[in-house]
């Protein structure tokens, strides 16, 4: 143990005055020496250290000084670390063989057996047949005999081929998966081998011609292909076939003889006749020695694992069996050499080593005994050594595979360990340097030591000292910073060192003999029996229930302190209020998710008592020696809710490490016991609580967890949550909110930390801390709306939570949501009543937003500028690289198509409005394209109706729909003017309301809030605003562009060629037929159909008359597009034959009867659109109807129609302004704001809807309420 002592001698310098000689003037300085001391290994004397790295170039800076100390101490343990990675790392560098390989080779008794056999992958493709058996061919005797006549003459066509397949049916391999069965093998590998095996078939016949000639295979063709089945139908033919197949290289017809053979095997198995099993067996070896050739493996182990894994091999053929064996064999090997490709695998060496085992002890026992067959006994040793040698170079490879594996562990281990060396080595260094920093120079070094000597040996020639100011502290410039030093220098260092050694010696001979006694060390961290029995004396004195009342819910007096709930105001925040925001750390990135404690003392437990006065402490007073950590035990959760959470059993089971300590709590955990204090301290002081049952067991748990993540061992922390959670579970949303950070912490998931927090917030749902954690793992997850509501909570909580409030204002200002892709973040925009499909960009911070149009005349569809809402420049601009990069992506592409006929100018505009008043309604704004938009659910739900027919009944012409409407009353006389005077009492024969009213979501609530902040109601306001009767009398017409769907008018309507020269013709559309349509589709429960030739108040929508002109060419005018319209319907058929009619062409229809003013035509092209019309592209004409109604006054069915278009198409800015305008109509001015403010959402430059609200907030009369939002 090295001492920290200082040695002071005085200097006394006199100065005799030569006018006073009797006064004596005295100075008086320190001197540090230069050694430090420490007790020597025997214990028994005290040692200089002469190099101490505690002699400090400033020694009155205690800040150095404990800086030293701690550098010293994390020199000393990289130095161990150091030391035991260097130890490993040579350990491993021995184990490391380059020549394991060539080593095993030689030395292992498996790979000794190879002999010529090899290693290569061509020695184990070997064709193993059973026809080769001795008495495989005795077994089909009679049918050789019966078809001998056959091979005595010539074939008729000696051109015909044995395919098996153009005759049989081919049956199916066993233990073969479909696909395996099914595929066409274009590999061409002729196989000498089969030359000797079809020679064998047939032995009794004398074969006039070569089994190698074409005409060979003739004479198998003509048995396969003849009238008897006896003949053309037995097993043996068919393998004969593959065999003549086998031999010419053709193994996709040799495969399909095989499963043709198959088929005809397995009917004789089972009639029970003789052969049957031995076909299928050698069908069996053969297939797998087919699939072999062509570096299938796992095919032929497939079916030899199906065919031939009974209990007793006894009871199959034993020349089979052994071949079966072999093919088993190398078809283990190429799949375990194949592997090697990628990489060794020790989990597979396992499997491979079982199949060895399994297919050669029952070999080996088959040698042991003799066979009773005499034919047998040279077949079965010619294949024994062959089959040997290839057994024990599968186990050669196995065996190298585990060196080999050992050998990559090993290496993996070595270069980890050298780059930690490289690390540590690193650190170490540093430690060194800031060491070396803080100790005195060489220079100071040896003048302190040269002062000493002036002091205890006098002057000296060769030695200068003299009294010289220099500053305490480096970096002051404080006067009084100057203090005398006592600087000493040599003139002659050899002269010098030459006069100083007789005094040393001298000084040597005076010292004092050292004495025997030896001193008596005390140890380290003795425990102090005394505190010990005061700990015992305490033991259940602390009380075990809250000590002062919660801090949550928080009482009426603090509430009365709050002035503003500004969270809950609908016009927060404004601009002014984000630039309020201070902290810049992501809330988004898990880096920060927040590392809290809720403090028992929110619940009224006092903390400090528990850890001073409970365990005989005052809150000065230090915890004695020594100081250990609190361990908690593993806690049997079986059957609890717990023991279900994946990310618990990770936690449990996962290593302290640095990765995981939650640094950030530890200013927490310091502070626990009302004053600063080591960490270290406060664990002990955990643990004595815990060891003695000192106050309740779970908030002492809770103490340790919190510990432990400091610490950043999950394995603790969890095993001592567990137990707070089961010992007390009316306080457990502490361990609940401690869990679901460690586990969050440990794993990076999200699901079960927010089951974990819900728990939290059941236990008690006052706790403020759980709802903002909530907040913040829902941001993790993208969920703005849900993290925005979990802030407001918190808030509401507590109120006085400033990093709360500074959360949810960088939440509400961000405009941040989930990710979009390419084609959401740029979608379709229209720029005028020309222009509607366009893309816009923003391509830099000086050139602005950029727009582009696809060319029409590119074959490659690119695209090309086009000014869109600016100012005009005269210039045109080239397009972005970046704009070419996502062009792709973009569903610009999918609303534009190559026209074949001649140019002419785009289709009908988007959206069109009332006379002058230009309203781009288009699919987002421009201004929407940058601050993306959550993806709503509805945008991923499917809308689809289906109609399931069953087949069994022949054709069927009738269905039934189940479907629940409130119908409407019905007029009791022809509606006229002359008992109706108003509207409004048109509801009276309108659809009743449903349920469930269409609203839009919150996000696009609070989005168009942000945008356009409610106006203030004073008469300077509202002045100039409209009066809300007359927006409303004026009703704004809609009309949503079919191109927005992807659809070409051009291929449906003649837009460029003459027009008839007959005059008055119009677009009728078909009638429908309601027996045989669909009343759910066509909506046929809404009474607008029925009223449609009585709507007193519709009158003519000439607003929509550009669009409906833009149809035809620039010269066109209504009448001409009417007859275009006119003849496309004859041109498609006007839905005869019963060929309905395309919803296309009733939706324009619809439109030039809404111009004209003909309600009912209208209304019947709408019927049938809605009949006809794809899922996506209703909306269409649903937006269509709703304009109708609302025009004739059945504001209850404008909603059904619009409210249905919405579910379709959440985020088209007309639906939204349509379903806006209902319902100012009727009066529920609350919901018309909602979609006004979703409309801004959308498209932010949109006035009229701007103007509806200015109208709503100055004339309504009514105050609106946001905070819900």
């Amino acid at each position: 143990m090295e001492l920290n002592i200082h040695y002071l001698g005085n200097i006394f310098m006199a100065k005799i005055e030569e006018e006073e000689k009797s006064k004596l003037e005295i100075i008086f300085q320190e001197i540090f020496c230069v050694h430090y001391w420490k007790l020597s290994d025997d214990k028994k004397k005290i040692e200089a250290v002469p190099d101490s790295p505690y002699t400090l170039s400033y020694p009155g800076s205690l800040v150095d000084f404990l800086r030293q100390v701690d550098s010293v101490k994390k020199f000393g343990k990289t130095y161990v670390e150091l030391s035991n990675v260097l130890k490993s790392i040579n350990a491993r560098e021995a184990r490391d063989d380059p020549e394991i390989e060539k080593r095993l080779q030689a030395e292992s008794e498996h790979c000794k057996l190879v002999g010529s056999v090899g290693l290569d992958r061509s020695n184990f493709k070997t064709s193993y047949s059973a026809e080769l058996c001795p008495d495989f061919h005795k077994y089909y005797e009679r049918y050789t005999a019966f078809v001998k006549e056959y091979f005595d003459m010539a074939p008729d066509d000696e051109k015909l081929i044995p395919r098996c397949r153009q005759w049989h049916k081919e049956g199916q391999l066993r233990g073969l998966p479909k696909e395996a069965n099914d595929q066409h093998l274009k590999t061409r590998i002729p196989d000498s081998d089969y030359a000797e095996i079809l020679k064998g078939y047939f032995p009794r016949v004398k074969k006039l011609v070569s089994t190698a000639s074409p005409k060979y295979g003739a004479i198998i063709a003509k048995l396969l292909s003849h009238q008897f089945e006896t003949i053309s139908s037995h097993p043996y033919l068919h393998m004969a076939a593959a065999a003549y197949w086998r031999q010419n290289g053709d193994l996709h017809e040799a495969f399909s003889c095989y499963k043709t053979a198959v088929a005809y095997a397995e009917q004789l198995v089972a009639k029970g006749e003789e052969g049957g099993q031995l076909s299928l067996d050698a069908i069996h070896v053969a297939a797998a020695t087919l699939f072999n050739k062509i570096d299938q493996p796992e095919s032929a182990m497939a079916i030899l694992e199906y065919s031939f894994t009974k209990d007793d091999p006894n009871s199959y053929n034993p020349c089979v069996f052994l071949k079966a064996q072999a093919a088993m064999a190398d078809a283990a090997y190429l799949k375990l050499d194949a592997s090697r490709i990628e990489g060794i695998q020790v989990e597979q060496v396992a499997d491979f080593a079982r199949i060895v085992a399994y297919f050669s002890d029952p070999f080996i026992k088959q040698l042991l005994v003799p066979p009773t067959d005499s034919n047998y006994v040279a077949e079965l040793l010619k294949f024994h050594e062959v089959l040997l040698k290839k057994l024990g170079a599968m186990s050669c490879q196995i065996d190298l595979f585990v060196e080999l594996a050992k050998q990559k562990e090993n290496l993996d281990h070595l270069v980890s360990e050298k780059l930690r060396f490289n690390d540590m080595y690193g650190d170490q260094m540093k430690i060194a340097d800031q060491i070396r920093e803080r100790m005195v120079n060489e220079r100071t070094r040896r003048s302190l030591t040269l002062g000493y000597e002036e002091v205890k040996y006098g002057y000296n020639p060769y030695r200068i000292c003299r009294v010289i100011n220099a500053k305490r502290f480096p970096r002051s410039n404080h006067p009084n910073n100057l203090v005398p030093t006592y600087h000493c220098e040599v003139t002659d260092p050899v002269a010098y060192e030459e006069s100083m050694m007789p005094l040393r010696k001298a000084t040597t001979k005076n010292r004092p003999p050292l004495n025997d006694t030896a001193w008596r060390v005390a140890e380290v961290f003795a425990t102090d029996k005394a505190f010990e029995k005061k700990l015992e004396s305490l033991r259940g004195k602390m009380p075990l229930n809250p000590q002062m009342p919660k801090k949550y819910p928080l009482d009426s007096a603090t509430w009365a302190t709050v002035r503003d709930r500004f969270w809950r105001r609908a016009d927060w925040p404004s601009s002014v209020d984000c630039q309020m925001i201070i902290s810049r750390t992501d809330i988004f990135n898990e880096k920060w998710f927040p590392q809290v404690f809720i403090s028992p003392e929110n619940k009224g437990f006092m903390i400090a008592e528990y850890l001073t006065k409970g365990i005989g402490l005052e809150s000065h007073e230090d915890h004695p020696l020594p100081w250990r950590e609190p361990y908690c035990k593993e806690v049997n959760m079986v059957g609890h809710e717990l023991s279900f959470l994946t990310g618990l059993v990770t936690a449990v089971n996962t290593r302290p490490s640095k990765e995981y300590a939650e640094t950030r709590l530890k200013s927490v955990l310091v502070r626990l016991a009302d004053r600063i204090m080591e960490d270290i301290e406060i664990a002990q002081r955990i643990r004595s609580m815990l060891e003695n049952d000192i106050g309740p067991r779970w908030l002492a748990a809770n103490l340790a967890a919190l510990y432990w993540r400091v610490k950043g061992n999950p394995k603790q922390a969890a095993f001592c949550l567990i137990e707070a959670i089961l010992l007390q579970p009316n306080y457990a949303d502490i361990a609940f909110t401690q869990l679901a950070q460690l586990i969050l912490k440990v794993t990076k998931q999200k699901a079960e930390p927010a089951k974990l927090l819900l728990m939290a917030s059941s236990v008690d749902h006052d706790e403020p801390i759980v709802h903002w954690l909530r907040a913040r793992l829902a941001l993790l997850s993208n969920d703005v709306d849900g993290a925005l509501k979990f802030l407001k909570l918190s808030l509401d909580k507590d109120p006085f939570n400033t990093v709360v409030s500074e959360d949810l204002l960088k939440v509400a200002c961000s405009g941040k949501s989930s990710k979009l892709a390419i084609s959401s973040r740029f979608p379709t925009v229209c720029c005028s009543s020309v222009v509607q499909n366009a893309v816009c960009f923003k391509v830099g911070h000086k050139t602005g937003e950029q727009c582009y149009v696809v060319d029409p005349e590119s074959n490659s569809g690119r695209l090309i500028y086009n000014r869109c809402n600016g100012v005009y420049t005269g210039a045109s601009y080239p397009t972005a690289p970046y704009v070419n990069i996502v062009s792709p992506f973009l569903p610009i592409y999918n609303t534009v198509s190559k026209r074949e006929n001649p140019p002419f100018i785009e289709d009908e505009s988007s959206v069109q409005t009332i006379d002058t008043e230009e309203l781009p309604l288009d699919y987002g704004g421009s201004a929407a394209f940058f601050a993306p938009r959550p993806v709503e659910w509805w945008t991923r739900a499917k809308n689809e109706m289906r109609y399931v027919v069953s087949s069994e009944e022949g054709d069927i012409d009738w269905w039934e729909e189940d479907s629940e409407s409130e119908l409407a009353e019905v007029p009791p006389k022809p509606l006229s003017f002359l008992w109706i005077k108003e509207r409004r009492e048109m509801l009276r024969f309108d659809a009743k309301l449903p349920s469930l009213l269409p609203s839009p979501s919150m996000h696009q609530i609070r989005k168009g809030l942000s945008r356009f902040p409610p106006p203030r109601q004073s008469h300077n306001v509202c002045s100039g605003v409209k009066k809300l009767s007359v927006l409303l009398e004026n009703q704004v017409s809609t009309w949503v562009s079919v191109t927005a769907k992807g659809e070409d008018i051009a291929k449906y309507v003649d837009l460029r060629g003459p027009v008839p020269g007959i005059a008055g013709l119009q677009p009728i559309c078909p009638t429908i037929d309601l027996r045989e349509v669909s009343p759910i589709l066509g909506m046929h429960h809404l009474p607008a159909f029925a009223l449609s030739d009585q709507f007193l108040f519709y009158k003519p929508e000439k607003a929509l008359t550009d669009a409906l002109k833009s149809l035809g060419n620039e010269r066109d005018s209504i009448e001409h597009v009417a007859a275009r319209l006119h003849t496309a319907l004859l041109a498609n058929g006007m839905g005869k034959n019963g060929e309905p009619v395309n919803w296309l062409l009733c939706v324009l229809s619809s439109l030039y009867w809404r111009v004209v003013g003909d309600a009912h035509r209208a209304v019947g092209c709408l019927q049938c659109a809605l009949q006809t019309a794809p899922p996506h592209t209703r909306d269409v004409a649903l937006v269509s109807l709703a304009n109708i109604c609302h025009q004739a006054g059945l504001l209850h069915s404008a909603l059904i129609a619009a409210g249905t278009a919405l579910s379709a198409s959440p985020n088209l800015v007309a639906i939204h302004f349509t379903i806006a305008n209902i319902y100012a109509s009727m009066g529920d001015y609350q919901r018309a704001l909602e979609f006004y403010y979703s409309t801004l959402s959308l498209q932010m430059n949109f006035e009229p809807a701007k103007e509806r609200i200015r109208a709503i907030y100055c004339h309504s009369g009514k105050t609106f309420d946001f905070q819900a939002v």
